[in-house]
């Protein structure tokens, strides 16, 4: 096999040493990019975290603003029904102050329940 000129030794050991440094720049840019990967997984991670314990937030704001719905809701129904006595201008009967009584400790037992089952 017959030797190539000088010149095209030259050419092949140059593309060789270009080959070369271009694999190495590959492998610099490839462990760069692991790098970057696993920050953007642990970024990506500690986002879903943040986003269950914002949707647990959201459903037990949910459930306590439903709570004060219904406790507001009970507060009005017997100040309407407080006025509706007064406007009467007459004395309760016993039947009335006695449903009366029995309707505000239903709405404070429920009240104190609600209380005590929050966690």
């Amino acid at each position: 096999m017959p030797i190539p000129p000088p010149s095209v030794l030259d050419k092949f050991y140059e593309l060789d040493e270009r080959l070369y440094e271009v694999q190495e720049t590959m492998d610099k840019l490839e462990y760069i990019l692991v790098q970057h990967t696993d920050m953007l997984d642990g970024i990506a991670h500690n986002q879903a975290i943040i986003d269950n314990h914002l949707t647990s937030l959201k459903h037990d704001l949910s459930q306590q603003f439903s709570v004060i719905y219904h406790k507001l809701s009970d507060i009005i129904h017997l100040g309407i029904l407080t006025r509706q006595y007064a406007l009467k201008s007459v004395r309760l009967s016993a039947a009335e102050q006695a449903q009366g009584k029995a309707y505000a400790k239903q709405l404070i037992a429920t009240s104190m329940n609600s209380e005590q089952s929050k966690p």
